[in-house]
């Protein structure tokens, strides 16, 4: 059992609140077989008409909506990782050798394709979060520098952000600079990914004219940019 992260379609729309189904068809197939599989599963009755339970998901869909639209000041997990609830299971598989590849110099693995075999293997039945924070209770602010360009980008995922029409105040935000950059100790799937050691700091923004917002409370940075320019008005 594993959580992918948002890189992956499977790991992308959990976080939009739907839910993902990754389909991976048998790698020893077929192409004809792979291409088969695949559409039926794509054109099962499930997605075909709504289920007898579609009014249920729709309306846990719209709550689900409801409640990361009011997710400021409150802990949002970043990554998961799973614990150490596992249960063995009978694995169908191959049998296979590790033999050294000359290629890399080190342990490639074999499968005999002619030695069927049932595995013992221990899976994860639980994952738990292991990176978390707090998310901003205002939101975040964008300079107007950048707000043009990263504004079409949210928007590209249905993110909601708006302009200020006016400015010439500043708020007392949180800003985070990144401290250390890391590679993480292994690669997915050929891919490396970058993990990254940040601190908070206090400090005064800008809010220019032009600043793109992105709320996490509906209002909240509009109101305390007013406060701020009526206090220096």
């Amino acid at each position: 059992m594993s959580v992918s992260q948002a890189r992956f379609s499977d790991g992308y729309w959990p976080l939009r609140n739907r839910f993902a189904i990754l389909v991976e068809t048998h790698p020893w197939k077929d192409y004809p077989t792979r291409v088969r599989v695949t559409r039926n599963a794509i054109e099962s009755p499930c997605w075909n008409w709504p289920p007898p339970n579609g009014a249920q998901w729709m309306a846990a869909a719209r709550g689900a909506d409801q409640r990361a639209a009011r997710i400021g000041g409150t802990s949002v997990a970043l990554a998961y990782a799973n614990t150490d609830h596992v249960k063995t299971i009978d694995f169908r598989g191959y049998g296979y050798t590790r033999q050294a590849s000359a290629i890399s110099g080190g342990l490639a693995t074999r499968y005999d394709n002619d030695d069927a075999a049932h595995l013992a293997r221990a899976a994860a039945r639980r994952s738990a979060p292991s990176i978390a924070v707090v998310a901003p209770r205002g939101g975040y602010i964008v300079p107007a520098a950048d707000a043009s360009w990263v504004g079409e980008k949210l928007a590209l995922h249905g993110i909601a952000s708006r302009l200020l029409a006016s400015g010439n105040g500043a708020v007392d935000v949180e800003v985070f600079r990144a401290t250390k950059a890391m590679l993480a100790p292994a690669t997915f799937e050929g891919t490396p990914s970058a993990r990254w050691r940040a601190s908070g700091l206090p400090n005064a923004a800008p809010c220019s004219a032009g600043s793109a917002v992105r709320a996490n409370r509906s209002g909240e940075i509009e109101a305390r940019h007013d406060a701020a320019r009526a206090a220096r008005t």
